[in-house]
């Protein structure tokens, strides 16, 4: 594979059954796009229990993908040092932080690569989040006090 234009980062922290499905279903979008052949999932385990993560790694392995990985974390080094793990095996133009219980139902990368290409001012970007119903919630949100 060339460089790949997207990375999608996922920390995983005893989520295997959540992050098989978010897996999937993000391949089933990106293999269906214009951004298939170009992307690559990057997974870091952040030292789940052994059998979660043996899961997971046979899952990985079963899928006998050359864009999947998975790194296993010698700590539990939260969800933003673990992205920042997974962003040392990535040399794509954009990374896109996922969080392991999330569902893909449709191609939300293509948009938005295409705003950040149209807009390079744009630092960050995120889709509309759903919940399981299909409702819209916030992608965001404030602290009223520290």
């Amino acid at each position: 594979m060339s460089a790949p234009i997207l990375t999608i980062s996922i920390v995983h922290f005893n989520t295997s059954e959540l992050t098989q499905h978010c897996i999937q279903s993000a391949l089933k979008i990106l293999d269906s796009s214009s951004l298939a052949k170009l992307c690559e999932i990057s997974m870091v385990d952040n030292k789940s229990e052994v059998e979660d993560y043996k899961k997971l790694e046979g899952f990985v392995k079963n899928l006998n993908r050359d864009d999947v990985f998975i790194y296993r974390n010698c700590v539990n080094s939260g969800f933003g040092l673990g992205c920042m793990l997974s962003l040392n095996k990535s040399a794509a133009e954009y990374i896109a932080f996922i969080n392991s219980d999330t569902f893909f139902k449709e191609d939300c990368f293509t948009p938005l690569i295409d705003f950040m290409r149209v807009n390079p001012s744009a630092g960050a970007i995120t889709p509309q989040h759903m919940d399981g119903e299909g409702n819209a919630i916030r992608s965001y949100s404030h602290f009223d006090t520290f």
